[in-house]
């Protein structure tokens, strides 16, 4: 690289330069910055003052220390009064529980008594339905009118019989279905039957009202003359049995045994249940009961 030799102007401007520069350096060393230094800041302090720890002022706090005591007081009491509502609240959560549980108990009580009073009416109602079935429906009773020809000597050439009626002592009309009625002379027990012919009818017998004829029985295998005077009387045994229906479509049976009395001049009821009963029978059900339900 060439070097250009430097011109006489430009030499003197370089040394001017320089000197200018050591005067200046001189200057600044002979003239030192000067400082200047105002007065101390003076910082005062609070008077002391007491702090009643036990019973602080929280109104008018006096000193930072009453002030943060109170703080804490006004926290304390904060949180004091949160556990009293959680407290509460606790307790209001468990009186509902048990309310749920008292309710519950008495919803289940009540379903209970409900079922009861259910039953009950029911069988309240069965026990009316039944009452007025047996309340209103038809009796029919046989009615014994003549027992003269039990009594008539050797001599009278009929035979020996009672003669009958029956009567309807119930509250509907009786449809008679079937009439089987014996007039036994000293029969061997258990009985089998009523040795007599079943007889069919229909007739209808009002309430409060006899059937329209009179019926007759003779004494089985007596001969005729044939008479029951006295204690032989009471070897006579009047066995029937009666079927009829009502409007309301029940089949009503009755069994019946009567013993005569000395001299034949009534009858009265004998054999117990075994031969005194009443079977009823409703559509749909025929074979349901045994005799004496």
């Amino acid at each position: 690289m060439l070097a250009l030799p430097s011109t006489p102007q430009q030499d003197d401007r370089d040394n001017d330069s320089d000197a200018n520069y050591a005067r200046k350096e001189r200057s600044e060393t002979s003239n030192p910055v000067s400082v200047t230094i105002a007065n101390p800041i003076q910082i005062e302090r609070e008077n002391s003052v007491e702090t009643a720890w036990d019973e602080p002022n929280c109104k008018t706090p006096k000193s930072h220390d009453e002030a943060d005591l109170c703080q804490q007081i006004r926290v304390a009491d904060a949180a004091d009064v949160t556990l009293s509502y959680s407290r509460w609240q606790i307790a209001l959560s468990v009186a509902t529980v048990l309310g749920l549980a008292l309710t519950v108990l008495y919803a289940r009580n009540s379903t209970r008594a409900a079922i009861v009073a259910a039953k009950a009416a029911n069988s309240s109602a069965v026990v009316a339905e039944e009452a007025f079935r047996r309340l209103e429906r038809p009796y029919l009773y046989i009615k014994i009118t003549e027992t003269t020809l039990l009594r008539q000597t050797a001599s009278y050439k009929a035979p020996p019989g009672i003669q009958y009626q029956l009567w309807n002592h119930g509250k509907l009309p009786a449809i008679l279905h079937s009439i089987s009625i014996g007039l036994l002379n000293s029969p061997e027990f258990p009985l089998k039957s009523t040795m007599a012919t079943t007889e069919p009818t229909y007739e209808i017998i009002w309430p409060g009202s006899a059937a329209k004829d009179f019926r007759f029985i003779r004494v089985c295998d007596a001969p005729v003359g044939d008479h029951f005077q006295g204690a032989r009387a009471t070897n006579l045994v009047l066995y029937g049995i009666l079927e009829y229906d009502d409007p309301t479509g029940a089949r009503h049976t009755d069994s019946f045994l009567m013993r005569g009395l000395p001299n034949a001049t009534a009858f009265v009821i004998d054999g117990g249940e075994e031969y005194n009963w009443h079977e009823t029978s409703y559509p749909g059900d025929r074979s349901g009961k045994k005799p004496g339900a």
